[in-house]
């Protein structure tokens, strides 16, 4: 019988892995596709590495909501926190599709290592599983980005 923690797990394990597709597939495209689907393929690529980072950071205003055992010093922290990726994000857009690539994938590792430190103080139980899919959404999410700004820098 399932309970809605094993529900959630399961849930946000297939839907988290789902969302690797567009990275590795864009990634790919963008290494390795034909001339005329590279552009936009790494196009789509920054445009999604953004939308996910700035996804990554809406998790905390989540949390803030949801958590009963926050004072108003963690509340403030958790909402302060939740706006810097999309706008990190939104900043790294504008720059040469080389240089947003590889400003979104450290950024999506500098807010995997935030949220190290924040989800502990959120006080949400047993969180150990969720914190293991974010590292390898993480990890594939920056590898492809990365991949995505070398494969630009090797063209140019």
């Amino acid at each position: 019988m399932d309970t809605p923690q094993r529900t959630l797990m399961r849930m946000a394990w297939t839907l988290g892995l789902a969302g690797l597709i567009p990275f590795v597939g864009l990634a790919l495209i963008a290494w390795g596709g034909d001339a005329a689907a590279r552009g936009p393929a790494t196009a789509a690529l920054v445009s999604y590495g953004a939308i996910i980072l700035a996804f990554v950071g809406a998790l905390h205003w989540g949390a803030a909501l949801v958590a009963r055992d926050l004072n108003s010093t963690r509340v403030a922290l958790a909402l302060s926190w939740s706006v810097m990726p999309p706008l990190y994000a939104w900043w790294a857009v504008h720059l040469s599709a080389e240089r947003a690539l590889a400003a979104l994938g450290f950024g999506l590792i500098a807010a995997w290592a935030v949220d190290l430190v924040l989800y502990r103080h959120h006080g949400a139980p047993g969180l150990g599983w969720f914190l293991a899919l974010r590292l390898v959404l993480t990890t594939v999410g920056a590898l492809s980005l990365f991949a995505g700004a070398l494969a630009l820098a090797g063209r140019a």
